[in-house]
């Protein structure tokens, strides 16, 4: 009669076979979600990490311009976050929803940066974060441009009529030139042109209503 043989496995080989397979396992249990992605790309840009970011987004990720003009090309998207990061801009979310249907988070954000507390204004704008797997693909803001248009209005004036130059070097085809020295310059004519009194878009001098808003 032939005898079976019995493999014994000792307490190590268990370890070891327990230990390969937490190790495949925990990379899928720990992977954040796509909605978790969406809400630590806003908290990156809101304390202006660019790099932080731009890590949560694809290779072809595309960020559009907040005037809906045009499209950024990840390479081309750092200088738009580091013109944000350059104005200390800031996103306070006021509503948030998630489909995940569509892969896709929609965020109400009011918005604060140096250049538009100068102007007098607090954007409020709605934020679309479209992700494939857990990267972005896509960041959309959308506003009325019309009313951005008309905040920006008297400014535009004063600087074209009085240093065209200087506005030349932050201001091209309809919106700002989004890069880090050209937000400082453009903060720096804003100064200027706050410092000749000119109104705000509600008619109240622009030093007035800074003064006058919470923080």
């Amino acid at each position: 009669m032939e005898l079976i043989r019995r493999e014994r496995v000792t307490w190590a080989e268990r370890a070891a076979w327990v230990g390969l397979v937490l190790g495949c396992v925990t990379p899928l249990v720990l992977q954040p979600t796509p909605e978790a992605v969406a809400r630590a790309y806003v908290e990156a840009v809101d304390r202006g990490d660019v790099d932080a970011a731009l890590d949560l987004t694809t290779t072809d990720f595309v960020l559009r311009s907040l005037g809906g003009g045009y499209y950024y090309r990840r390479e081309r998207a750092r200088p738009v976050l580091e013109y944000r990061a350059a104005l200390h801009e800031r996103w306070r979310v006021v509503t948030w929803e998630y489909d995940p249907a569509a892969h896709a988070a929609y965020a109400g954000i009011e918005v604060t940066n140096d250049a538009w507390d100068l102007v007098g204004i607090r954007p409020r704008l709605e934020l679309v974060l479209v992700l494939r797997g857990p990267r972005l693909i896509l960041e959309q803001p959308r506003a009325d441009p019309k009313e951005l248009r008309r905040a920006l209005d008297p400014f535009l004036a004063w600087a074209a009529a009085e240093r065209p130059a200087e506005l030349a070097r932050v201001w091209a085809r309809g919106e700002p030139l989004q890069r880090a020295d050209a937000a400082r310059a453009l903060v720096a004519l804003l100064e200027a042109w706050r410092a000749e009194g000119m109104p705000a878009p509600e008619g109240k001098p622009v030093a007035e209503r800074r003064e006058g808003r919470q923080p």
